[in-house]
């Protein structure tokens, strides 16, 4: 259903934006801006999966989509972030 060209651009990408989203992520590197983009993502492979009907994927899919959702909830009570550890440096006293 979708043009072929966007499969394949998309199919070009995908590794990259992968990689670049999980190592902001492992490491603690805007991480807000990290995981909105994965769960974002998530997203748009869930949808592409659901076109093609494969359901037990697109159940893999939505697991991870929730381990996303937990992770933006839960985001503030990260202490190891390399962000918080950066604000801490930076804020006086």
């Amino acid at each position: 259903m979708l043009p072929h060209f966007s499969v394949v651009i998309f199919g070009y990408a995908l590794p990259w934006a992968e990689a670049i989203i999980g190592l902001l992520v492992l490491f603690g590197v805007l991480t807000e801006w990290a995981l909105i983009a994965g769960a974002l993502l998530m997203a748009l492979l869930t949808f592409g999966t659901s076109l093609r009907q494969d359901w037990n994927v697109a159940g893999l899919q939505l697991i991870y989509a929730v381990v996303y959702f937990l992770l933006i909830a839960f985001r503030r009570h990260n202490r190891f972030a390399a962000d918080r550890l950066l604000s801490k440096k930076k804020a006086p006293g």
